[in-house]
């Protein structure tokens, strides 16, 4: 069995999240999901989610801070995900990678929509993060 490793970050500002509407995925689309991606071999988990979210939203990241981490088992694959929250950044989220991502936007823990991706859904309804 292959382990893959993991990061979402919840980008906070203002009590509001950020959030990406994934169009190709092919599991859960169309679905909201924080952004984030594959840990590479030579990275940490913060430089991981660094560069994530400069390819995905253009925005950089100043505090990270980890929060929990999930332990799935998904098809023939062991899946480590580590979530992690920032709230210090800069710059304006934008739709950089175009093809997987049509839009972003940011919600209020109240406002957040029902078609999230299970680790995003796991992270926003949890008490881990308060915004």
């Amino acid at each position: 069995m292959k382990t893959i490793f993991g990061v979402g970050v919840a980008i906070i500002r203002s009590n509001k999240i950020l959030l990406g509407l994934h169009t190709a995925r092919t599991y859960e689309s169309p679905c909201w999901a924080m952004p984030g991606g594959r840990v590479e071999n030579d990275e940490n988990i913060f430089d991981a989610a660094k560069r994530e979210v400069v390819e995905e939203t253009g925005l950089i990241l100043r505090n990270i801070k980890a929060v929990t981490f999930y332990d799935d088992f998904v098809d023939d694959y062991r899946v480590l995900s580590f979530q992690t929250v920032c709230t210090l950044f800069d710059g304006e989220s934008k739709v950089l990678e175009r093809e997987k991502i049509s839009e972003w936007r940011w919600f209020r823990k109240d406002k957040v929509p029902k078609n999230l991706t299970q680790n995003t859904k796991r992270v926003v309804k949890s008490n881990l993060l308060k915004f």
